[in-house]
């Protein structure tokens, strides 16, 4: 596939496999700590509101010409079908929080004996829209956005929002400064599941359905620019799609049924600094399937061979559950290691480009096997083990030297260094220690470099 231009220098490539939109970038572990490096190597985000979250950059963006398809298309993708079931399907139609908006909005029209069809929820479902959504402090993707599109949609709700007026789950908020054409827009509150609420602002044949009403607010007022994000996407305005550097989906076009954007503020796992020209992962489904993109930061990658991933898959132990590839930035690892060493200088353009991440049968999250590109000279080759040494353990204070040795051995061609390493969340009890008297813990890492 071409590529594709991105706003703020963002191109899109072909990206092996789907399972990459499952942790990413949870590798690095040795260098976590570096993360204090210049502000440079990334862009900060933009806080709108009071959950301090910016609305022009969801995490996940969803286009797509049936919300209530989309698990159904996810099973057509071999790699999903192998893993999940029809029992993902019948979750999301039986969710809870589905079946109590419904439940709400058939006591509505039950009660205010409106002339609605049943299934009105799950018709509006069925209609072209764009999700965005937010991860909260837990990680979790709670707070979204929701633009439905649907020919009549303002006459067919006006029953239900009249019945706002004097219903005990639907109500108007006091939400006032959504303006179009100098028209206000109002939004509404619907209760459901007892304490839970959703908010929602219909214009023409558009609505738009929110988590929250902080999403609009900054403190205790109205924030202008997220309360304008708002109002554009009831115009019709392409803020999210802009933003991803997405084109429109025209009739010329190849059809595209579903489309799935994930940013690196999501799959970085806060390993952006040493990734930076990582930008996010793109699916789309058009009618010969399910297709895939990476997307990077970085300009110059167009044409960068150090962005070839051959070497690296090339590299990959046998045996492992699963892989992923990704890209490192120019100078970024020289950059984090200055933090750790003043002979960084050394490693220059020798760590640069790509490299991979493998996690095998008895792997935990936070161990993966670490698979990069090294062209170095033979006394470049020696620096990587030095900082092994140097910097990779932890106190251990009943160790003679206050940390527990590295071993060196040769294996083939292959220099490994070898140091185990106390902590909480180790991958290997105590007892199989080669010294389990001096840990500190009661498990440990055997954390390796081979060169």
């Amino acid at each position: 596939m071409g590529s594709e231009k991105k706003a703020k220098g963002w191109r899109f490539y072909d990206l092996v496999g789907f399972g990459a939109i499952v942790l990413l970038s949870a590798g690095v572990w040795a260098l976590q700590y570096a993360g204090s490096g210049p502000e440079k190597t990334l862009s900060p985000l933009v806080v709108h509101n009071n959950l301090q979250i910016d609305l022009n950059e969801p995490d996940l963006f969803l286009d797509s010409d049936s919300l209530s398809q989309l698990p159904k298309d996810l099973l057509t993708i071999p790699f999903l079908h192998d893993v999940l079931s029809e029992d993902f399907v019948f979750y999301y139609q039986n969710h809870a929080d589905r079946l109590g908006i419904e439940g709400s909005i058939r006591r509505i029209v039950y009660e205010h004996d409106l002339t609605l069809k049943d299934k009105l929820f799950s018709s509006l479902l069925d209609q072209p829209a764009q999700a965005a959504l937010w991860h909260d402090k837990q990680g979790h993707l709670s707070h979204y956005m929701v633009l439905i599109q649907r020919s009549g949609l303002s006459k067919l709700l006006e029953p239900l929002l009249f019945a706002a007026t004097s219903d005990s789950q639907l109500s108007k908020t006091e939400i006032s400064s959504i303006k179009l054409n100098s028209e206000t827009i109002p939004v509404y509150q619907l209760r459901y599941n007892g304490n839970n609420v959703l908010m929602f602002a219909t214009y023409q044949d558009k609505m738009l359905v929110f988590s929250s009403t902080d999403m609009l607010f900054k403190d205790d007022q109205q924030d202008t620019e997220a309360t304008a994000i708002a109002s554009d996407l009831l115009s019709g305005k392409k803020r999210w799609q802009a933003s991803f550097g997405l084109e429109e989906r025209t009739a010329e076009k190849t059809p595209v049924r579903q489309r799935i954007v994930v940013s690196a503020n999501l799959l970085g796992f806060g390993y952006q600094r040493l990734m930076p020209s990582f930008a996010g992962v793109r699916f789309e489904m058009s009618n010969d399937g399910w297709h895939s993109f990476l997307a990077l930061n970085d300009e110059s990658a167009s044409v960068d061979a150090s962005f070839d991933f051959t070497p690296v898959w090339n590299s990959m132990p046998a045996g492992a559950s699963f892989c992923v590839a990704v890209p490192y930035s120019h100078g970024i690892a020289e950059e984090m290691l200055s933090h750790i060493s003043q002979e960084n200088d050394k490693l220059n353009g020798a760590l640069d480009g790509a490299a991979g991440l493998c996690w095998y049968e008895d792997s935990k999250l936070q161990t993966p096997l670490f698979v990069g590109q090294f062209d170095g000279s033979a006394e470049q080759v020696q620096l990587p083990g030095k900082l092994f040494t140097q910097n990779i353990g932890a106190l251990e204070s009943k160790a003679a030297e206050g940390i527990l040795p590295v071993t060196q051995t040769q294996q083939g061609e292959a220099q490994i260094w070898r140091r185990e390493v106390s902590s909480r969340y180790g991958q290997y009890p105590k007892a199989q220690a080669a010294q389990p008297d001096q840990l500190m813990s009661d498990y440990f890492f055997r954390v390796s470099l081979a060169m």
